[in-house]
Formats: structure tokens, C-alpha cells, sequence
């Protein structure tokens, strides 16, 4: 049997003389989209957001609303003139998957932007929508997919050395004085008052946490000697941070970006036991991107 005979033979599976049934080969895997997301994913009409993606096992990618070809990418600049919703589609000879994201779009003027995690965590800060306007936004710390029982919840949350001069702690939400600046504490955390078991802090120049917003909720004890942790509920609002742009804001300017916030060794987070033990720690917690969009 010649050369070319005996490679085909060998590929499907045949002894060459006695006609043993062909094997079939197994299927090829699609790709897998792991994550696709858009940072901030609210801009001005005509202003810029960042498509990114994590892919693997794809020989080609592409992106509807004109961007065309991004094999070979992980993220790619955009321009959003309209409220949109952008398909990341991934191929390969076992076939294709998609993916989308919404992008929407607001009047021209700066705002304070927050894009939501995307990834899971036990504990998660999302945006909150009813509450934002465009100088400001408000932030909700929620329990994520499963309870958590605990005493306190602590956050140090590095901002960008240009951004943190940008942005203040407002005094209230709306018409609603806020008891400590830059901090609603009406989520299931019972901070009390008289005084008040929580606190927000914008380090300022010169100081030991400069350029790090500090937050901290603990239970207020009804009595003295009383103690024990609550269960929060998942999905539960722990509380909520506020920020708000100063005179000193610009378009582009980024308060934080999660990998960097997260890789910063000033960035801890945790839920506290009332014994001071550590329930739930930095690794944990899921947080976004916060921008000055125009």
C-alpha cells in the first residue's frame, strides 16, 4: 500500500487489510467567552468607552457596530454615538459563541461614571441608580449570592493620584442629610447614632492615607457589654458611599480602576467578627471602574 494509503488508513481508523468501522474524531470545542465588558459603560453621545475580553480557544473575533476584526486583541477604543448594545462573537472550526454588552449614552457635560464589577464576589459595589446625578455618585457595599454573617465591614480603596483631587464627600444625597459626609448608612448594618459607629475619610495631602478613601460600618451595640454578629442577607445593602466632583474635575480623569486599585497595597477590605476575627477579606470583595466621562 503506498505511503499516502497508509496515512489515510491511519486517520480513519481502518486495519488496511481487515476493514475495521472508522473511528470518529471527536467534535471541536467552541471558544469560551469568559468576559466581555465596556469601561465606563455610560458616555457622553460621541465620547470614547474601552471594550474588553477574555477568550480562549477562538481563531478569529469580531465586534458588531462597525469595529470590524479584533483577532489577536483583548480590548479595543471605541466611539458610542447612541445607546448600544456591542456582540463580541468568537470562532472557531467547532463553531461560534457571542457575548454582548450594553453602552449607553448621555447629553454632553462631565459626570461621575461608575462601571459595575464583572466579576462575582461576596460582597460587591454596584452602582446606585436612583440615587446618582450627573455631578455625583452613590455607591452600594451588597452582600453578594450568599449570606454573611459578621460585626463590621472596612474598606480602603486607593483613588488615582490626579483623580482624588477631583472628587469630595458630599454632605447629603439629594435632600437627604447624610449623617457622617459622604456616607448613607440606612443599609442592614444598624451603625446607630449618638455617635454614630461609622465613618468616610478622603486622605488629603500630607496625610498617612493620602489619596485613599477609608470606610468603615460596624454595629452599633444596644447596650454596653452587648455584642454578636448579624446575618446579612445576600443582596442586602450594607451602605452606601457618596462622592462628588469639585471645581476641580475634567473629562478623562480616572478616581479608580479596579486591576489597579486592586494590585495597590494600600487597597484592604474586609468583614470583621465582633471577636476581631476575619470573616471575609480583600480577595472577597468586587469592585468597579469610577471615571469622569464626558
Amino acid at each position: 500500500m503506498k505511503k499516502s494509503a497508509l496515512l489515510l488508513a491511519a486517520v480513519l481508523g481502518c486495519s488496511g487489510s481487515g476493514g475495521a468501522p472508522a473511528t470518529a474524531l471527536p467534535p471541536i470545542a467552541k471558544p469560551a467567552i469568559g468576559d466581555f465588558h465596556a469601561s465606563p459603560n455610560e458616555v457622553a453621545a460621541g465620547g470614547n468607552t474601552t471594550l474588553s475580553w477574555t477568550v480562549t480557544g477562538a481563531t478569529s473575533l469580531s465586534v458588531d457596530h462597525g469595529v470590524g476584526d479584533v483577532t489577536g486583541l483583548t480590548q479595543k477604543v471605541v466611539a458610542v454615538a447612541a445607546d448600544a448594545i456591542y456582540t463580541l462573537t468568537a470562532a472557531n472550526d467547532g463553531g461560534s459563541v457571542t457575548k454582548t454588552v450594553a453602552v449607553a449614552t448621555h447629553p454632553a457635560g462631565i459626570r461621575l461614571t461608575y462601571t459595575d464589577p464583572t466579576v462575582n464576589g461576596k460582597i460587591v459595589v454596584t452602582r446606585n441608580a436612583d440615587l446618582s446625578v450627573p455631578n455625583e455618585v452613590v455607591l452600594d457595599v451588597k452582600v453578594g449570592s450568599s449570606a454573611v454573617t459578621a460585626f463590621s465591614f472596612a474598606i480602603n480603596l486607593p483613588l488615582d493620584a490626579t483623580g482624588a483631587a477631583m472628587v469630595m464627600l458630599p454632605g447629603n444625597i439629594g435632600a437627604t442629610a447624610l449623617g457622617v459626609p459622604g456616607l448613607a448608612t440606612n443599609g442592614v448594618i444598624n451603625a446607630g447614632s449618638s455617635p454614630m459607629t461609622a465613618t468616610a475619610l478622603l486622605g488629603t495631602a500630607g496625610s498617612p492615607m493620602q489619596n485613599v478613601l477609608s470606610v468603615g460600618v460596624a454595629r452599633n451595640k444596644a447596650a454596653a457589654g452587648t455584642s454578636g454578629d448579624d446575618t446579612w442577607a445576600a443582596g442586602a445593602t450594607l451602605f452606601s458611599i457618596a462622592l462628588k466632583m469639585n471645581g476641580a474635575a475634567a473629562a478623562g480623569s480616572t478616581m479608580f480602576a479596579a486591576a489597579a486599585a486592586t494590585a495597590d497595597r494600600r487597597y484592604k477590605a474586609a468583614a470583621i467578627a465582633h471577636d476581631g476575627s476575619t470573616v471575609l477579606s480583600s480577595s472577597d470583595v468586587a469592585i468597579g471602574d469610577l471615571v469622569i466621562s464626558q
